[in-house]
């Protein structure tokens, strides 16, 4: 489309239809930035080396992700599986990455290995804490093809510090051929590393690790671990002196990395936020290292969005998901069925089920769609429900001006909601810029995009428009507005009946100190003597820092109910969970009947919150959302990082041990010993 189209008398929302209504959709899909070098090696040349059964499919695994879920061409992705991953090769596609032209400084770049890993003796002038490096174990390693293994402690491709780094493997462990698996009983129990007593040379590779600035030079040699790192992030199977393990030919790490990356939005997740979703593993601690481990995934510029999967019931031939209103569900959403709730893009689901009637806590739906024999699984198997259409619920109202310098964003929004959301957009375009909750604008540079608030709740306190801005382009532009349409949905999802505020208040008190501490010598917290501080629905704190303050919500019903709370920053989208009921104490509800939940302070849960102002301004905004229900609810899926990675305006006021000290006094009571009678 030319940019002469906007010089005609069209609004911005015949602008969205015409685009959306175009036949060559197929061929202007919008193009993934990210590049991808993902390696798997089972199979090893050397007899000295233990083959493995799982590295492989993680690999395919992370290719398949790539592909579907980041929208990732595979023109853009290097594959090198077991002879095809030799030391020169590895090396070599490294150097492409670094030497591709259509990759932009700091565009997306991924580097995955599944395979072994192993440590060496430390060459002559390196020096690391114990001696020994660790490396990657390619193909041909301890063979004649390949003169060591090849470390790649730092993959530097000149193309910026947006790489991420990720290794299923270890660096100590029993991977040679005179070893047994891990486990007798389980030979498919393996793990992916081994201790070489081969040292390697002092000059090997240093063509290229000799070019890195000193202050990564001077890390290589330390190892993985804790490098602080400004070149990449790294994620890690294990942490040191621990091993990596598979089973049943799929690597435990691999397997929880992917499911938690399906189930979160890559343009609202840090990277630490990532790995506080995967999963404890036996034995093995995942590690996230590296100067940008805050940073968005991708640094938002390969977007994906979360998966999210329902249990399905089945009940007298009936199909009943476990999720309903309060998730924000509606008629006619449609889902993917599932046997499990981990799986690939490219597996085909068992049908697809359409909602009926959509109930507070559950959703009758109907099969409409049956693959294979759906209909003559047991009724014990596990079902899964994925959505995959939006329903007529909520939409953000979006105002985009008619500009020529905004072309690019516009377009690709369009294609975005078309591939997307083909049957109902979740964002909707208007072309009155008073009626949006959001405006885009171009900031007074000509070359960045700031976003404007509209939504009257939030304007009616005075902030109008979001803390930072984004760059001109589209990948930036996208994180933004998907982060957005979900805040707004969420910050007004509201039941249709108001039945359980009337008797449920909730108080926001400032905290001091009691004088006591805890069992980990932290002072305990206490509201002081004032009143709440929460005044026709609303709170007025000092943004200083220091204050701290607590949540109280109190409970006039006889009945006990579950609550959980979140906070929506107004300024920067974030979403943090105040106070979630735990999981574990599902059937335990938190909020006892004609009792109190004292949130920060007290034996409720939580810390206390204390609030910060960004620089230059005088006043922000967020919002306390309460969920309060009679069933428990896992609401997690509701939080999410900033897109702009701005400051928090609720800190989490993690506290220290107090400067106590005590003494404790025994008195010896001498006395003679007495002659027995």
């Amino acid at each position: 489309m030319s940019s002469t189209v906007y010089s005609t008398a069209m609004s911005a929302l015949d602008v969205l239809v015409a685009l959306l209504r175009r036949k060559d959709n197929q061929t202007t899909q919008q193009v993934s930035p990210l590049h991808a070098l993902i390696i798997g090696i089972d199979k090893y040349k050397s007899g000295l080396i233990d083959n493995l059964r799982g590295a492989v499919a993680d690999a395919d695994a992370i290719a398949s992700y790539v592909r579907n879920q980041l929208k990732v061409p595979q023109a853009q992705i290097i594959n090198l599986r077991n002879q095809d991953a030799t030391r020169h090769a590895i090396i070599q596609a490294l150097k492409g990455l670094r030497d591709i032209a259509s990759i932009r400084h700091n565009d997306p770049i991924l580097i995955y290995f599944a395979g072994h890993g192993s440590t060496a003796p430390c060459p002559s002038g390196w020096h690391s804490s114990d001696g020994r490096i660790q490396l990657i174990v390619p193909y041909d390693a301890l063979t004649r093809d390949a003169s060591t293994n090849h470390l790649i402690e730092h993959p530097e491709t000149g193309k910026g510090d947006n790489i991420t780094v990720i290794f299923d493997c270890c660096f100590s462990g029993s991977g040679t051929r005179d070893s047994p698996p891990v486990s007798v009983d389980d030979p498919t129990l393996l793990e992916r590393g081994f201790e070489s007593t081969t040292a390697v040379s002092a000059l090997l590779d240093k063509n290229i690790w000799g070019a890195v600035p000193c202050d990564r030079a001077l890390s290589i040699a330390a190892g993985f671990a804790h490098t602080g790192s400004k070149s990449h992030v790294l994620l890690a199977a294990c942490g040191d002196g621990e091993t990596a393990k598979e089973h049943r030919g799929r690597g435990l790490f691999t397997t929880v990395l992917l499911d938690a990356l399906n189930s979160l939005s890559t343009d609202k997740t840090t990277y630490l936020d990532l790995m506080k979703r995967v999963m404890d593993l036996p034995d093995q601690t995942p590690q996230c290292e590296g100067e940008h481990a805050d940073r968005i995934l991708f640094n938002a510029r390969a977007p994906s969005k979360a998966r999210t999967t329902h249990r399905v019931i089945r009940r007298d031939g009936a199909y009943i998901i476990d999720a309903g209103e309060i998730q924000a569900l509606t008629p006619n959403m449609k889902f993917a069925v599932y046997s499990s709730p981990i799986f690939t893009t490219e597996d085909q689901s068992l049908g697809t089920l359409r909602a009926t009637v959509v109930h507070p806590f559950t959703t009758d739906a109907v099969l409409t769609e049956p693959f294979g024999a759906l209909a003559t699984i047991p009724d014990s198997t596990s079902l899964f429900a994925l959505q995959t259409t939006v329903g007529r619920g909520y939409s953000m109202k979006l105002y985009i001006p008619v500009d020529p310098r905004l072309h690019s964003v516009f377009e690709a929004a369009a294609r975005e909601l078309e591939t997307h959301y083909p049957t109902q957009l979740p964002i909707l375009f208007v072309d009155d810029a008073e009626k949006a909750h959001l405006r885009i604008a171009l900031d007074e540079s000509d070359d960045a995009v700031r976003y404007e608030i509209g939504d009257p709740l939030i304007t009616r306190f005075g902030p109008t428009r979001l803390l930072g801005t984004t760059p001109l382009d589209a990948a930036h532009v996208q994180p933004v507005l998907h982060a957005a349409a979900h805040f707004f949905q969420y910050l007004h999802h509201s039941p249709k009946k108001n039945l359980l505020r009337k008797k449920v208040t909730v108080e926001v008190p400032r905290l001091e100190a009691s004088g006591e501490v805890d069992d980990n010598l932290y002072d305990t917290m206490q509201p002081a003597s004032e009143p709440s501080l929460v005044v026709d629905g609303r709170v007025n704190v000092e943004a200083d820092g220091k204050t701290k303050y607590g949540v109280t919500v109190k409970n006039d019903f006889n009945a006990p109910l579950f609550v959980s709370v979140f906070f929506f920053d107004c300024g920067t989208l974030s979403i943090q969970p105040y106070y979630i009921s735990p999981v574990a104490s599902r059937h335990v509800p938190s909020l006892p009947g004609k009792g109190m939940l004292p949130i920060g302070y007290g034996d409720g849960g939580g810390r206390p919150y204390n609030y910060t102002l960004s620089p230059g301004e005088d006043i922000e905004l967020g919002f306390l959302k309460i969920f309060i229900s009679t069933q428990f609810v896992d609401l997690r899926e509701i939080r999410q990082s900033s897109p702009l990675n701005g400051e928090r305006v609720a800190n989490e006021n993690v506290p220290s041990p107090a400067p106590v000290w005590d003494t404790i006094t025994i008195a010896i009571v001498q006395r003679r010993k007495t002659a027995p009678a």
